[in-house]
């Protein structure tokens, strides 16, 4: 087995999610580490994430103060630090990709967490990593940033978990979520860990709520697990880390197509993709798959009017206007 600690196997939320899609795919990127191609998207997350750790480091340091004049040269300063180039196919590629970076951090993120400022949250860990030994394996992961407050001898964390894409969910998801739980158990020990409650009952350390900021939207969702749910996602995830431990036991990965095929790195070398090539060639008939079409489509537009948003917000900041009306519609930033 690979990547072990104590004759365990090390299995992250990534790990999980990857099998559940498809077994060959878990096989391909995480037993024999088949390298992909570089990937802007990929490039873009790291250089935004990274600069988002640099600065919030130096800001629970003391070393940046949040409301100074220099707030903005220091966020900006620490996305060219942290900036990395793979993946683009031109350097005006990158240099949009990158300006797009810049506006969110200074336009969208800076008034964020000037606002988080004034709560009565502590900051307790930014980009931490975590093991958790279970019965039959160590469940590892990062979270990007744990926060807590305390109240009538209880401890309430919330997680903090920073997008870079630019997709928000339509809806909340279910807090029967397999990710959302393994970060409840790593944020729950590195609390445990970094501060001193030698008196705190688990039932004093209460998860308050996840908050996902999407910084290229500018859009914060927000959610949490329900008590009674707790058993049954625990139940899922010893199911899934049971198929996955059996897998690479027995070193039987099958193939499981599907959408995410379409987007797949390794379909030039899957068994399954060039029948799922020939199938795809033929229009879909079935109503509800041609919904799913429709729907993407529509994202894609959603997209697109979002991106041609925020090039009219960033002129029109350039111009120094706040209010703009063209064709019955009005533009506003709001102070």
């Amino acid at each position: 087995m690979y990547n072990q600690k104590n004759g365990k196997i090390k299995v992250s939320y990534t790990h999980i999610s990857t099998f559940e899609k498809c077994p060959l795919l878990y096989k391909y990127r995480f037993i024999d580490k088949i390298p992909t191609p570089p990937s802007k998207h990929l490039s873009f997350g790291n250089s935004v994430h990274q600069a988002l750790e640099y600065f919030q480091r130096q800001l629970l340091s003391g070393g940046i103060e949040i409301f100074s004049d220099t707030v903005e040269n220091s966020i900006l300063a620490f996305l060219e630090q942290s900036w990395k180039s793979e993946g683009f196919e031109s350097q005006s590629e990158e240099e949009e990709w990158k300006e797009k970076a810049r506006y969110a951090l200074k336009y969208y993120f800076l008034p964020w967490i000037r606002s988080q400022m004034s709560s009565n949250y502590n900051i307790v860990a930014i980009e931490e990593r975590f093991e958790i030994d279970i019965d039959k394996c160590i469940l590892t992961g990062k979270i990007d940033r744990v926060d807590y407050r305390k109240e009538n001898g209880s401890i309430y964390y919330r997680i903090v978990d920073f997008k870079t894409g630019e997709k928000v969910p339509r809806k909340m998801q279910n807090s029967e979520d397999t990710q959302l739980y393994i970060y409840t158990l790593g944020a729950e020990k590195i609390i445990q860990q970094k501060l001193s409650f030698p008196d705190l009952k688990p039932e004093n350390l209460i998860l308050e709520k996840i908050m996902y900021f999407y910084v290229i939207p500018n859009n914060e969702v927000e959610n949490t697990i329900e008590e009674s749910h707790r058993n049954f996602i625990l139940s899922k995830i010893n199911e899934q880390i049971d198929s996955l431990i059996n897998a690479t036991e027995n070193n039987i990965y099958p193939p499981r197509t599907g959408r995410h095929c379409e987007w797949c790195d390794f379909r030039d070398i899957c068994p399954a993709f060039k029948e799922l090539f020939i199938l795809s060639q033929e229009k879909p008939t079935n109503k509800q798959e041609i919904l799913e079409n429709l729907i993407d489509e529509w994202e894609k537009m959603v997209q697109d009017i979002a991106e041609k948003e925020r090039q009219i917000y960033e002129l029109m900041q350039e111009m120094g206007i706040y209010e703009f009306e063209y064709n019955g519609k009005i533009f506003k930033i709001s102070n």
